[in-house]
């Protein structure tokens, strides 16, 4: 409220501004310059005033429709009660608030994959789907495949989880409230996997307006790509799926591939027997194998991470890392692997049984010794191919004779005198010349061969297991050294006497 100016009394029973001007001040100390006039009389006049007023005010809200109200007549009143001063009685309106709402809780976006979690334990379809946006079809669909698929695996653990979630002040404006989300899916598959490994997906919720349910409007793939593997996309963020469970092997491929997918199953159950039951070593190896037949070899790429290397592969296997969040200190680094086999390759559609069984063999040769190897991203720290790809092939080839089978590069090079009696390096096994790769390869498995041909088999598994649990190049060498008894030119010389008489 403005201050009222000070008035101080005169003789004479007039008002003297406090100014020293000397003039009547009436109210609103304006100076007055009329004759002076008996209090008594202004009071009444003043009274008289205030009432006319007052009903000239009620009158005309009563004529506007009865659009005033009791309020606004009041607050006329007031004012005219003080008809003679400014008005500066009034207090002003409160400014309008610029508070920003708060961002969106983190407890609440954890409740919201909590959620997620309840309903596909309960199989609940429309409770999974209830926080995705309605208005965005393809996101339903998806996600409504993805709940079909998760049903058909048969999960130990299998858990959303917030991971993080910041505020996104791009796609905030006005009431609306947005927060980029990282969930894990934290799953074991049954008899696969040692522990829960930990699959990302990138969310972002949202709530339109104040007291408005959270709402997932987008929902796509993250990546743990450590060394090179990578949790996404699974083999059921894809097609819808058709699962084959063996005793050792749970198969998956894509609804259209339904009338393939038990032979398949059949041919893969068989090389899981095959490779089990040739296992020498008193180590732990996984007893169950996921496979995946992609539906096109778009879909292989993708799994693989679209490296350059190895360009004309027929299968990869994906050996992925433990939730960290569930890790103690017997769980391996590597708690589960995924195979993925490209279904359009011409050994699986047109070729006989068992070279498809080969192919699978060879696969899941690299799930069996996974769980002895360290993560890390160290320069040194993944066992040399010779080792990783030699095991591998040794599986693959374990039923074919050397005296009726060979790789054609390797018997040119044998025979043109241009082999070198060195094992191979990393980049001729992995060479984008499909003819050095081949050779690679297979050198590399008669390495591991000839160990288990000359020590026993038992021999080649100490040395794979010892090479993978510590790959440095001075401790593949002492394991050599300890399997068989000699030092690496040694061996080599040895060893490429062998590669000699069975490929040339």
């Amino acid at each position: 409220m403005a201050e009222e100016p000070h008035l101080t009394g005169t003789a004479g029973g007039g008002a003297t501004a406090a100014d020293g001007s000397g003039g009547t001040v009436i109210g609103d100390g304006r100076a007055a310059t009329g004759p002076r006039v008996p209090r008594a009389l202004l009071a009444l006049v003043a009274g008289v005033l205030a009432c006319a007023l007052a009903m000239a005010v009620l009158l005309g809200a009563v004529l506007d429709g009865g659009r005033g109200t009791a309020g606004a007549v009041v607050d006329a009143v007031g004012r005219t009660g003080a008809a003679a001063d400014t008005g500066t009685d009034r207090k002003p309106e409160p400014a309008p608030s610029s508070t920003r709402l708060p961002d969106l809780a983190r407890d609440e976006i954890a409740k919201l994959a909590a959620a997620q979690t309840d309903a596909l334990a309960r199989k609940d379809l429309a409770a999974f789907l209830a926080p995705y946006a309605a208005d965005r079809p393809e996101l339903i669909a998806e996600r409504t495949r993805l709940f079909g698929n998760l049903l058909k695996i048969p999960f130990t653990v299998a858990e959303y989880r917030l991971q993080s979630a910041t505020p996104d002040a791009a796609q905030s404006a006005g009431n609306r409230r947005t927060s980029s989300v990282t969930v894990v899916f934290s799953h074991q598959v049954t008899g696969v996997d040692t522990a829960p490994i930990g699959e990302t997906y990138h969310w972002t919720v949202t709530r339109a307006e104040p007291g408005a349910p959270l709402q997932i409007t987008k929902a796509d793939g993250g990546s743990d790509t450590g060394r090179g593997n990578s949790t996404y996309p699974a083999p059921w963020d894809s097609d819808e799926l058709v699962v084959v469970q063996k005793p050792h092997v749970l198969l998956l491929a894509a609804r259209r591939h339904q009338a393939k997918a038990a032979t398949w199953a059949a041919r893969a159950e068989t090389a899981a027997t095959r490779n089990l039951a040739a296992w020498k070593s008193p180590e732990k190896t996984p007893q169950r194998f996921l496979v995946y037949l992609t539906p096109d070899r778009a879909s292989f790429e993708k799994v693989r991470g679209g490296d350059s290397v190895t360009t004309n592969a027929i299968g990869v296997c994906l050996s992925l890392p433990a939730d960290p969040s569930v890790r103690t200190a017997d769980t391996p680094d590597f708690a589960g692997s995924r195979i993925y086999v490209d279904s359009t390759s011409d050994d699986i559609t047109d070729g006989a049984a068992d070279d498809a069984v080969a192919i699978f063999r060879h696969e899941m040769g690299h799930a069996m010794v996974a769980p002895f190897q360290r993560r890390s991203s160290a320069a040194g720290a993944a066992p040399p191919l010779w080792v990783a790809e030699g095991f591998a092939g040794y599986l693959e080839w374990s039923d074919r004779s050397l005296d009726r089978w060979y790789v054609p590069p390797a018997r040119e090079l044998v025979r043109s005198g241009k082999f070198d009696g060195k094992l191979p390096t990393d980049a001729q096994i992995y060479a984008a010349d499909a003819k050095t790769s081949a050779s690679g390869y297979y050198f590399a498995m008669l390495a591991i061969r000839y160990i288990a041909d000359k020590y026993g088999a038992a021999k080649a598994y100490e040395f794979v297991l010892a090479v993978y649990r510590a790959p440095q190049p001075e401790a593949v060498d002492a394991a050599l050294k300890a399997v068989t008894g000699l030092d690496r030119t040694a061996f080599e010389s040895k060893w490429a006497q062998y590669v000699k008489s069975k490929a040339g």
